[in-house]
C-alpha cells in the first residue's frame, strides 16, 4: 500500500472526523428516504441521521433530495454513523426566537382551560401554549365580563407576553395590561362626551359597601353610597341588585384617574324640602320603625328619608326597643329648615318583629328643646 493511498484516507478520516455532527447542533442535510417511521437523511456525506415520525414537526410531506434543517438530539448506539434527529425541536426553537422578537407585541390567545389559579391559553401566532394568572387578567373586560368561569373556554382575548424561559418551557402572558389600557382609552373616549349635571343612566355591574357600579357605555361609574338614597340603609345591596337599572346626575369626572361618579339622590328632591307638614303636624299620629340606638335616644323613620327622635324622656327603660320594632308615636315638634323631627311614644299596642302580643305603653312626653336638639 502506496505512501500516498495511506495519506489520502488519513484525510478523509479526519474530514469525516471534523464533519461528525454533535448533539445539540443544527445542521442541514438531504432527504434520503422516506418510511412511515420517518426519514433518513444524508449530513455532509459522511453521515446519516434518522428523524423519527414523533419528531417530524408540523410538516410532513418531504420529498427525496430535500434540503432540511434538523437539530441533532442523539447519536445512535447500534449503527455507526448514523445520528438521531429532530424537525419539532427546530420549529419549537424557531418558535422561541419569536416570541423574544415580539415582546411588546399584542398577541391574540384563545382560552383553552381554566384551573385554579389561572387560565390556559393558545398563542394564535405560535401555536404555543402558555398561562396567565387570575391577577393579570382584568376581569372587567369585555369579552369575560358578566360571564361565568365555564364559559371563557373558547374566548380570543389580547395579551402580552410577561415571563419566558425556553428551557423551562415556560410562558406567562399578561391581558391585564392591555385590557386596562383599551379600558382607559375607552373612558376617555366616553368621558370627553360627558357633563357635570348631565343624567344618565346604567345597569348595575356590581355592588361594594363603598358604593355601586353601573356599566355606562362601556366604562364602569360609581354611585358612591353617600349618593344613593336618602334614606338610612345598611348596604347598598340592600336598595339594589346586579341588573337593576339606575338613573343618576354626573357630578364628578376625573380625567387623569379615569373616574366618573354619579348621583342617583340628585334626580330626586331632598325628602325634607317637600314634607307634608300638614300630616306630620303637632299631635299627630303615625307608624314608625326604629332605624338606630343613641345615647340620647332612638331614631325612628317616619318615611324613607324623614328620621325623628324620640328622646329617653320619652319612654322608660322598660319600653326600649330593640332596632325594627314597629311602633306608633305622636309628632311632638317638627323643624322643616334644620330637617328636625321630635316624636313620642303614644298609650297603645307597641309592634314587634316576630311578637306581635308584646305590649309596651308610655304617657310621657317632652318638649324641652336642649333634648330636641339631638335630632337630625
Amino acid at each position: 500500500m502506496s505512501n500516498k493511498f495511506i495519506k489520502l484516507v488519513e484525510q478523509i478520516l479526519l474530514d469525516r472526523q471534523d464533519k461528525e455532527p454533535k448533539v445539540g447542533e443544527i445542521i442541514t442535510g438531504s432527504v434520503l428516504s422516506i418510511n412511515s417511521n420517518g426519514i433518513y437523511l444524508d449530513i455532509n456525506k459522511c453521515y446519516e441521521a434518522f428523524v423519527s415520525a414523533n419528531e417530524m414537526g408540523d410538516k410532513k410531506d418531504y420529498k427525496a433530495g430535500d434540503r432540511v434543517e434538523i437539530l441533532i438530539t442523539d447519536k445512535e448506539k447500534k449503527t455507526k454513523g448514523v445520528f438521531r434527529g429532530s424537525l419539532k425541536k427546530i420549529e419549537e426553537k424557531a418558535k422561541w426566537k419569536k416570541l423574544e422578537e415580539i415582546r411588546d407585541t399584542n398577541l391574540e390567545v384563545e382560552i383553552t382551560k381554566v384551573v385554579k389559579s389561572g387560565v390556559e391559553v393558545l398563542i394564535d401566532l405560535t401555536k404555543q401554549t402558555a398561562f396567565i394568572p387570575f391577577k393579570l387578567i382584568d376581569y372587567k373586560f369585555i369579552t369575560l365580563k358578566n360571564l361565568n368561569q365555564s364559559d371563557w373556554v373558547g374566548k380570543k382575548i389580547p395579551a402580552k407576553i410577561h415571563e419566558i424561559d425556553e428551557t423551562k418551557n415556560k410562558i406567562i402572558l399578561d391581558h391585564k395590561t392591555i385590557s386596562e389600557e383599551q379600558m382607559k382609552a375607552k373612558s376617555n373616549e366616553v368621558m370627553s362626551k360627558l357633563a357635570i349635571g348631565q343624567e344618565i343612566t346604567g345597569k348595575v355591574v356590581r355592588t361594594t359597601k363603598f358604593g355601586v357600579f353601573i356599566e355606562y357605555e362601556g366604562i364602569d361609574i360609581l354611585i358612591p353610597s353617600s349618593e344613593l338614597s336618602w334614606a338610612r340603609f345598611s348596604e347598598p345591596s340592600d336598595l339594589v341588585a346586579v341588573g337593576d337599572e339606575i338613573s343618576g346626575k354626573v357630578f364628578k369626572i376625573d380625567q387623569d384617574n379615569h373616574q366618573v361618579a354619579i348621583s342617583r339622590k340628585q334626580i330626586v328632591p331632598d325628602p325634607w324640602t317637600v314634607i307634608d307638614e300638614a300630616k306630620y303636624a303637632v299631635k299627630t299620629k303615625h307608624k314608625v320603625k326604629v332605624i338606630s340606638h343613641a345615647e340620647f335616644g332612638f331614631f325612628v323613620e317616619v318615611e324613607p328619608g324623614i328620621e325623628a327622635l324620640l328622646h329617653k324622656s320619652n319612654y322608660s327603660e322598660k319600653e326600649f326597643p330593640e332596632l325594627n320594632t314597629k311602633l306608633e308615636v305622636e309628632i311632638i315638634n317638627l323643624e322643616k329648615s334644620k330637617k328636625r323631627m321630635g316624636v313620642k311614644l303614644v298609650e297603645t299596642k307597641i309592634e314587634i318583629q316576630g311578637d306581635d302580643d308584646k305590649e309596651q305603653e308610655s304617657g310621657r312626653t317632652s318638649e324641652d328643646p336642649k333634648e330636641l336638639e339631638h335630632a337630625k
